[in-house]
């Protein structure tokens, strides 16, 4: 009869073993097509986020397990179909272990960088998904070996042997990772700092677990081990919250008190009045030398920021810029109070003026 015919196609070994893998397909569509509504619908970005990256690895799981199950209709070797599910069985926790990576990668997007960025720490962030994956992936293959049957123990052991010998051969590496995770943990700087470290002076283009990249001013790109910040003094000049700046002004041994108390208050009124300087600085008789007074001065230019582009295009063009307005400033207010400035003994026995010269000197 008809109905016997098709009894007898359907029981056989490849139409349950299509059939199974018809249905895992089946299955696998439905719940990626969930998934997907989930991803189009929720207010959470979180959900949103892992509801798509999962599509892929939930039905790839599903169409598995139902070629799996298809699989037991053949009449196989015992020894043959172990193999087979142990193969299967290491494949389906690789795919969970995919599925739950693309969960860490939804959970670092949209919880961890912003938090990472308002700590202004993206580097560690992004460091530690890197090692997050690795230790996914590691117990993913150690788990789906486990449940496959192998001594994950003998593994581990024998790999254990190996990896002496290999850290032994590999301890600058590891020193850069060290020091890669301490520059990391204790933000000594940023990326886009910049710093001085064994006569190398630029900005820190990339921070990374074994090495750093520093652009130099040269326009060269420098990859710095890891290992170096460790042992070595590593200046951060975007620490500062001035650049400081420091002046000696020598006048000439014949300089009234008068004078040198009128120079003391020039400089304090040009720096408390320049738009570009922090209120307050130091100034004082420092020295009383060999034909010389010598007024020392110390002020704070205040730090550049793009706002000011238009006027200074960087920090260093506000540095010098602000430094020559004062020092132009200094120098006219000089000539205004008939301050002479000091000149070493050697330049008048080299070159001396006629007497009725003017002079600044």
């Amino acid at each position: 009869m008809w109905y016997e015919d098709l009894y007898s196609q359907i029981s056989s070994p490849s139409m349950q073993f299509l059939i199974a893998t018809g249905v895992g397909t089946i299955v696998g569509v439905v719940l990626a097509n969930i998934l997907n509504a989930i991803a189009a619908r929720s207010s959470q970005p979180l959900l949103r986020a892992c509801a798509g990256r999962i599509r892929t690895p939930i039905f790839v799981l599903s169409f598995i397990y139902g070629a799996k199950f298809g699989i037991n209709a053949f009449d196989i070797a015992a020894n043959v179909a172990l193999q087979i599910h142990q193969a299967i069985t290491v494949v389906i926790f690789l795919i969970i272990t995919w599925g739950l990576n693309h969960i860490y990668d939804s959970i670092q997007e949209n919880i961890l960088i912003p938090w990472g960025q308002r700590k202004d720490n993206v580097t560690l962030i992004n460091v530690c998904g890197t090692l997050a994956h690795v230790l996914i992936w590691s117990l993913g293959i150690i788990s789906g070996l486990n449940s496959a049957g192998y001594n994950v123990s003998t593994i581990l052991a024998g790999l254990g042997i190996g990896g002496l010998a290999f850290a032994l051969a590999a301890q600058d590496t590891v020193s850069n990772i060290f020091g890669g995770i301490v520059v990391l943990t204790q933000n000594p700087f940023r990326v886009g700092d910049r710093i001085e470290v064994k006569g190398i002076s630029g900005w820190v283009g990339n921070i990374g677990l074994r090495s750093t990249v520093i652009d130099t001013w040269m326009g060269y790109r420098v990859t710095v081990p890891n290992k170096l910040f460790t042992d070595s003094p590593v200046t951060n000049v975007y620490a500062r919250k001035l650049y400081w700046e420091n002046l000696q002004l020598k006048l000439r041994h014949d300089a009234s008190l008068a004078q040198v108390e009128r120079v003391q208050e020039i400089l304090r009124e040009i720096i408390d009045a320049h738009p570009h300087l922090a209120k307050g600085s130091w100034v004082g008789v420092c020295k009383i030398g060999e034909g010389f007074i010598e007024i020392e001065c110390w002020y704070g230019i205040n730090l550049w920021n793009s706002d000011e582009k238009d006027n200074y295009a960087d920090e260093y063009t506000k540095q010098l810029g602000v430094k020559s307005e004062i020092h132009m400033q200094i120098l006219k207010a000089l000539e205004d109070e008939n301050v002479k400035l000091f000149v070493p003994l050697q330049r008048h026995l080299v070159s001396e003026p006629p007497a009725d010269a003017e002079a600044r000197f």
